[in-house]
């Protein structure tokens, strides 16, 4: 949950086309997982929470934000 400290489980999968994404574009990538291990991802049930959606846009502003801080130095 949002506030509290991250459960290293190692649980996740990956999105292939990120890394003809990072080869194409000579970038580095970045996937910030928003999802929680029962969202049944890729299902016909797949869901994501209201508050994990919301709090993830935090998230995404939050790392910009520090990026953008970093750019400045």
């Amino acid at each position: 949950m949002w506030g509290q400290a991250p459960d290293y489980i190692r649980e996740g999968g990956s999105i292939p086309v990120t890394l003809d994404f990072a080869n194409i574009l000579g970038l580095n990538i970045l996937l910030l997982p928003v999802g929680r291990g029962d969202d049944g991802a890729h299902s016909t049930n797949e869901k994501l929470d209201t508050d994990n959606y919301i709090n993830g846009t935090k998230l995404l502003g939050s790392y910009l934000y520090e990026l953008a801080a970093i750019e400045k130095d």
